[in-house]
């Protein structure tokens, strides 16, 4: 695994893992508890 590679992999995932963290916050949490 070089650097570059690594680092891909880490973005790849924090992003994914960003993703879905928002995806389930909004079903959790409803438009009216976020103002």
């Amino acid at each position: 695994m070089t650097v570059l590679s690594l680092v891909g992999v880490f973005a790849a995932t924090a992003s994914a893992g960003a993703c879905w963290l928002w995806s389930y916050y909004q079903k959790e949490c409803p438009k009216s508890l976020l103002k």
